[in-house]
């Protein structure tokens, strides 16, 4: 349930960012939803790390894709419409990259301490800026240029060494993790001018139930 409500809070920082650029108080909601996501998303992490040694990360993503379609599902049949795309593969191929990049989130949290790990996980932005700049010709202004800097300093300082070999190994499922995320935002970047967030969000848990099925069974 927490990570569905961080999926659809997730979205919806998204569609009202869109409505930001002429709307101030729009973009101040958005910012506001971005933040409730991120504490969702914070509260997700303690859960796993609870659960660790308890539930294989395969079960947990299983179980995690279950649930939140399970919750999407009313909404499907009240509006069959929304499952309407024409981009059937490449929400597979989402999916697939969702559940591994969760999976790698999963064994992170439990191996690496969780400051570290989230540390990690906001290198994220820092691949997107470059994937957009390099696959999609988005050139990033100096000021987000400069962030991405910092924000790569940041993590060599996080991954600098005279760690334990456990720990290292953590982040690097963490790095792994953020890279995956980068990538499913690059080729969710275009699927979003024309898939609706009600699609996006259903055929992304359609999808990846039934690829999580394969290997939660083998546990």
């Amino acid at each position: 349930m927490v990570s569905f409500l961080r999926v659809w809070l997730s979205w919806g920082w998204r569609c009202f960012g869109k409505m930001g650029q002429a709307l101030d108080r729009s973009a101040v909601f958005g910012v506001g939803l971005m933040v409730g996501a991120a504490a969702l998303g914070a509260i997700d992490s303690v859960l796993v790390r609870a659960l660790a040694g308890a539930v294989h990360p395969f079960v947990m993503g299983f179980t995690r894709a279950l649930f939140g379609l399970l919750v999407v599902l009313p909404f499907i049949i009240a509006r069959p419409d929304m499952l309407r795309s024409n981009y059937r593969f490449r929400h597979a191929l989402r999916a697939a990259l969702k559940l591994a990049s969760l999976l790698a989130f999963f064994v992170a949290f439990t191996t690496a301490p969780l400051a570290d790990v989230t540390a990690i996980a906001f290198t994220s932005p820092i691949f997107v800026t470059f994937g957009a700049w390099i696959f999609l010709g988005e050139r990033p202004r100096r000021l987000r240029i400069i962030a991405v800097l910092l924000g790569f300093i940041g993590v060599l300082i996080v991954l600098s060494p005279g760690r334990q070999a456990g720990i290292s190994s953590g982040l690097a499922f963490a790095l792994l993790g953020a890279l995956l995320t980068a990538l499913i935002q690059l080729i969710l970047k275009p699927m979003s001018g024309r898939d609706s967030t009600e699609t996006l969000v259903a055929w992304n848990l359609i999808a990846m139930v039934p690829i999580a099925a394969l290997p939660a069974a083998l546990v």
